[in-house]
């Protein structure tokens, strides 16, 4: 009951404070409306002077733009940039400090015209706020605090959505609405007059006792820290040069020009050429591989389709049936035991020439990324484009499908419909179109021929498409060039492409790093894929792959 009471006076005293700061921006608005008036009155134009003075008397926006700065520069003021109080306290240690801490920090958006912002009023609360929403604090604002005599903090986990749909508290993705901030009831279904959400992003901090910590304290060793103090001496030495260079452009100064010397420049000129050369064997080898490809394709179809046939001489020919009549057992048993050698041999080389799940993704994506030039007529693109749709459908079976995961409705009922399809993509799109694999996890078969998995979070920028619903040739209308992400689902066997289905990425969690693989496998999206994997592996009588391959492309570093 006491700690009920507490919280109550606790609650009443932080509304008394903001209704206090608002009253107090008003007035200070008003006094400046006052100063500006007497200020304005003493020009030579008076009827200027009484519009400038209606229009801000009158106009909201010019109230918002005064209360903007002055939020702004109290928030600074006031950043926070220490853990939260004691209330977020976990477990403590024996001696009765806490031993670990959980820290949060709110997302805040409002409804405008048709989406969700973090564009919020100026009189509101800010995007990233605690949970008052008197104090703006970002992610990168919340930092360990100082080490205690025997111990540091240390983080334990990566920033999380604190969701709780199971006991309706939250929606799925973790928010809550309610009609504005200042009323507090929150409530995790949005309804007719809500217009505003939140939700809660938590991180957990544990103290781990000095001995240990001088190993590793968050990855980082004792070197590691030297250099991090090299790497703050070294931005400090950037801010110092720009604010030089900032004074010199304000006092018209001449900036200081580096002596470059000619060796520089020839060092400069051979590092463009070298690059030059070495995009054009990268051309070259990317043409050389899909030829490769190409060909064994084309070997596996064939030996598919029957045994290749061994040539016989002409010697043999000839001989007459008699001879053969006369050939003792013995080599006929001889014979057939070359025969089945020779047909586990053809199966071998089928199988060694099939590929993967993982694989056939990529040759998808590298041929989906070949850029056609949209500044040419098109009976001279016709020819590419023809081309690149062909390198594309081979990697599919003849009865591939495009599901929506959502619905479980064909959104493409076989490789007609696909080739339709990228071919109004191809054609329509430019030169700008390209698909970007940001996560992947791979489910390898646990024996050679059995189904594949792919789950890839995707984005794919500047793609034109058919208008959904009508003509798949694009003849009734395309939707405009937009960036879209998609979690999609692969499934192969036989070394073609069976199966896709489509979910969109909506809150592009795919592009987050900060969420890792923990986090996006406790995801909505993810559960209900790998729902799709266990029916479908159910359905064909198969088990579901217990191989899983995780892969970050997010963190790969490339050149170029």
């Amino acid at each position: 009951e006491v700690d009920a009471n507490l919280a109550f006076v606790k609650q009443q005293t932080d509304t008394l404070a903001y209704v206090c700061e608002g009253v107090a921006t008003r007035v200070s608005y008003r006094a400046a409306l006052l100063v500006c008036a007497c200020v304005l009155f003493l020009s030579p134009r008076p009827h200027v002077t009484v519009c400038v003075i209606i229009i801000l008397s009158h106009t909201y926006w010019a109230q918002a733009l005064y209360e903007t700065f002055k939020c702004r520069r109290a928030a600074k003021r006031r950043k926070s940039t220490m853990l939260f109080p004691s209330s977020t306290q976990e477990s403590a240690s024996h001696d009765g400090r806490p031993s670990t801490i959980t820290v949060e920090v709110y997302e805040n958006q409002r409804w405008w015209v048709g989406k969700w912002s973090d564009n919020l009023l100026a009189v509101e609360r800010y995007a990233w706020s605690d949970e008052t929403g008197t104090s703006r604090r970002t992610k990168e604002d919340v930092h360990l605090p100082p080490p205690v005599s025997d111990g540091v903090w240390q983080w334990s986990s990566l920033w999380r959505v604190n969701a709780r749909p199971e006991t309706h508290e939250t929606d799925p993705d973790g928010w809550t609405y309610a009609r504005d901030f200042a009323t507090g009831q929150w409530s995790a279904g949005r309804g007719m007059g809500d217009f505003v959400r939140r939700r809660r992003w938590c991180r957990t901090a544990r103290l781990v006792p000095v001995a240990a910590a001088a190993k590793t304290v968050d990855g980082r060793s004792e070197a590691s820290a030297e250099e991090g103090l090299r790497q703050r001496s070294q931005q400090v030495e950037e801010l110092e040069s720009l604010t030089s260079v900032i004074i010199r452009v304000f006092l018209c100064l001449p900036l200081p020009m580096e002596s470059r010397r000619p060796s520089e420049d020839a060092d400069v000129d051979e590092l463009r050429r070298r690059v030059k050369r070495l995009e054009e064997v990268n051309k070259q080898l990317r043409h050389e591989n899909l030829e490769l490809m190409r060909q064994l394709v084309a070997m596996k179809e064939g030996t598919s389709n029957g045994a290749v046939s061994k040539p016989v001489s002409k010697s043999e020919t000839v001989q007459p049936a008699e001879k053969a009549e006369e050939k003792p057992e013995e080599a006929k048993v001889d014979d057939d035991e070359q025969q089945q050698q020779q047909q586990q041999q053809q199966q071998q080389q089928q199988m060694a020439m099939t590929f993967n799940c993982c694989q056939l993704v990529n040759f998808t994506d590298e041929v989906f990324n070949q850029k056609i030039p949209n500044n040419v007529p098109i009976e001279h693109r016709g020819p590419t484009i023809e081309k690149k749709l062909a390198d594309f459908c081979q990697f599919f079976a003849k009865d591939a499908m495009v599901v929506d995961a959502n619905t479980k409705k064909p959104i493409l009922e076989d490789l007609r419909d696909i080739r339709t399809r990228y071919q109004t993509v191809f054609r329509e799109s430019g030169s700008d179109l390209e698909i970007k694999t940001l996560r992947r996890w791979y489910f390898e078969a646990d024996k050679e021929g059995g189904q594949e998995y792919c789950i890839d979070f995707e984005h794919h920028a500047h793609i034109v498409s058919p208008r959904p619903g009508l003509r798949l040739d694009g003849a009734l209308g395309v939707v405009g060039p937009r960036d879209v992400d998609l979690i999609t689902l692969y499934k192969s066997s036989n070394g073609k492409i069976d199966c896709m289905w489509l979910l969109p990425d909506k809150n592009r969690i795919g592009q987050d790093k900060i969420l890792g693989q923990t986090d996006l496998e406790e995801s909505q999206a993810y559960q209900g894929l790998l729902e799709i994997v266990k029916e479908d592996a159910k359905k064909s009588k198969a088990t579901v792959p217990t191989k899983v391959h995780y892969y970050d492309y997010n963190k790969v570093q490339t050149i170029g």
